[in-house]
């Protein structure tokens, strides 16, 4: 081979403008890039700022309004409890109609009629004829024991213009409701239990002369949890008489003879006969009066002007046995008793409670 074919290609070296062209795109681009990327961080912080600031608006927003739901619904929640709670009434009735008086059922299925689940206790219907002094101690004396929010209906010697006597009362301790029709039946109930408010009764046009439809609409609505509010706005409340049984001070303003206080002195207690019970006893509304009543002392009982001596204080009816009688509590209050014997019939002959007496120590 001969030295002529061994020569190579000469080197061409680049040119120094392509060299800076390629330099200068790469510069370019980079800060290009790097402009890109900067801009896009700087957007995107700025969306981002943007958008956190938008998410907690909402998100406070929402929750100022879950808030708002949650209260509205513990309101709600309560309220449902108390028309529960208030749903569970009892009501209970007493009268001088007798166990026997259609009237006092027909009361009845109409208050079943109108809430289903109620339950109704009869406290006595066999007051005796007319006596509102009677009635309104047994009243008051078992009114006591019910719980708050009882609803109590009462009708005795009302007058032929029923509507003019009758009444709806709320008493303050225990809270219990009172309906009904008489001049005085609920002046006991008044005078022990407090009054918070009382009203008279819209009565219903189409009503009958006892009323039936006037006090089982009002026992409707507070069988289903009504307040005097929801009373008010069913058209069953009018007047406000409040003032006519209670004074400036609150206390209440009573005419009925039992709910007078007793007159004691060192030697003599005086009150009145509450009622005459099925054995012949007599309630009456004297206290016991600790440094009064005393064992080993005898007493003598003046009623109507007609006095018995040889009582003596004791703790139960057996004390009585053999002697001519024996003054005994019950419910904080003195009856007038004899082991076994009737001490009305044997002695004083009362018809019906509201007999004054004076018990004398000997």
């Amino acid at each position: 081979m001969s030295k002529k074919n061994l020569k190579t290609k000469p080197h061409m070296p680049k040119k120094k403008d392509e060299t800076f062209i390629s330099s200068s795109l790469l510069i370019n681009f980079s800060i290009f890039l790097l402009t890109a990327i900067g801009t896009y961080f700087i957007v995107t912080s700025n969306v981002d700022s943007r958008l956190d600031k938008a998410i907690d608006a909402k998100a406070d927003k929402y929750k100022e309004k879950i808030e708002n739901l949650i209260e509205e619904g513990e309101t709600k929640i309560n309220e449902t409890i108390k028309k529960a709670k208030d749903s569970r009434r009892l009501v209970a009735l007493i009268s001088d109609f007798g166990v026997g008086s259609y009237y006092m059922h027909m009361l009845k299925g109409k208050i079943i009629q109108s809430y289903t689940h109620t339950s109704i206790i009869d406290i006595t219907h066999d007051i005796t004829t007319f006596d509102e002094i009677e009635g309104a101690w047994i009243l008051h004396n078992a009114s006591y024991n019910f719980p708050d929010e009882t609803i109590f209906w009462g009708m005795i010697n009302p007058g032929a213009e029923l509507s003019k006597n009758s009444i709806f009362i709320i008493t303050k301790e225990p809270r219990q409701y009172f309906i009904g029709a008489s001049r005085n039946l609920f002046e006991n109930v008044i005078s022990n239990q407090g009054l918070e408010a009382a009203f008279v009764p819209t009565f219903r046009k189409e009503d009958d002369k006892f009323g039936t439809t006037t006090f089982t609409d009002l026992i409707s609505v507070l069988l289903n949890g009504g307040s005097i509010k929801e009373l008010e706005s069913a058209g069953l409340l009018g007047e406000n008489i409040t003032k006519k049984y209670i004074d400036d001070t609150g206390t209440p303003k009573t005419t009925l003879i039992t709910t007078t206080p007793n007159v004691l002195s060192e030697n003599s207690v005086s009150g009145y006969v509450c009622t005459i019970d099925r054995w012949g006893n007599l309630l009456t509304n004297i206290k016991n009066d600790k440094s009064f009543f005393q064992k080993d002392t005898k007493y003598s009982v003046e009623i109507n002007s007609k006095t018995i001596t040889g009582f003596i204080y004791g703790d139960s009816y057996l004390e009585g046995k053999d002697k001519p009688g024996v003054i005994i509590e019950q419910d904080n209050w003195m009856q007038i008793a004899i082991h076994e014997k009737s001490v009305n019939e044997k002695y004083f002959q009362l018809e019906k409670a509201g007999a004054s007496i004076t018990i004398r120590k000997e």
